[in-house]
């Protein structure tokens, strides 16, 4: 975890020693065989309909390491990129402000593990009213896919599984439609939400959510009882969700 642009006193332009620092964590982690290096961060750099970046040295130091994912928040939607890198010619720096399709290595769902960076910004825990992604900012060529207030709102969280081979993405929706990630696959289905219940305990424990707010059943036309919440709204079932496309890499 990094904090650009959060807390007095950390500064992660090139050359300092919180620069220094992310850099040899990732090279440490390189030289053990960790097989993913994920990168976490509040404080987002390049998402679609920000023309700033508070950690340009930052950003690209990630990229030029290639590590494998980048979380970021701050940004009440939801983006995920393509698979992005520089290189010494064609993309040396990361375009903050425009869009370099030099700096894009993979558009497509087959991720190789090693060639570059996604970026997820996941801002849909349940802030209201989610922001609007702006379609006309042409930082929108480095990404795959993304939603908002006026794009297929929805709320929810990014769910990751990470085995020594492959790290599988999904994003999983609490309200509005199902929405594809970076690597898409089958979305979840619906999981209930509450106001009362924090998102992890709702993950974790469905089932519990269910026995805390159902309170009352209605009889569907095939005698099947349909749980409701306390408003009488039925209540979706929960059900084991189809793991997404993944990045694959040999160790």
């Amino acid at each position: 975890m990094v904090s650009p642009n959060m807390f007095p006193g950390y500064n992660y332009s090139k050359g300092t020693s919180h620069y220094k620092w992310v850099k040899r964590i990732i090279e440490k982690a390189r030289a053990a065989n960790i097989p993913w290096v994920i990168v976490g961060m509040h404080q987002n750099c390049l998402v679609i309909g920000t023309q700033t970046c508070p950690s340009p040295d930052l950003i690209n130091l990630l990229l030029s390491e290639k590590v494998d994912l980048i979380l970021q928040a701050q940004k009440h939607d939801y983006q995920s990129s393509k698979q992005l890198a520089l290189n010494s010619t064609t993309c040396p720096a990361m375009a903050i402000t425009s869009y370099n399709p030099n700096c894009v290595v993979n558009d497509t769902t087959s991720l190789t593990r090693g060639a570059g960076t996604v970026i997820v910004v996941t801002g849909t825990g349940g802030t209201v009213p989610l922001l609007s992604i702006s379609t006309t900012d042409p930082k929108i060529g480095y990404f795959r896919s993304w939603m908002g207030a006026n794009v297929n709102p929805t709320w929810g969280v990014s769910r990751f599984t990470v085995a020594a081979t492959q790290l599988t993405a999904q994003f999983v929706p609490v309200s509005g439609e199902p929405l594809a990630m970076a690597l898409p696959s089958p979305a979840a289905p619906p999981l209930p939400l509450h106001r009362r219940v924090y998102r992890r305990h709702l993950l974790r424990r469905p089932e519990q959510y269910w026995r805390r707010t159902a309170s009352s059943v209605l009889i569907s036309p095939s005698g099947e009882q349909l749980p409701t919440d306390r408003s009488g709204q039925v209540m979706p079932t929960v059900s084991p969700t189809s793991p997404s496309a993944a990045i694959r890499g040999k160790l």
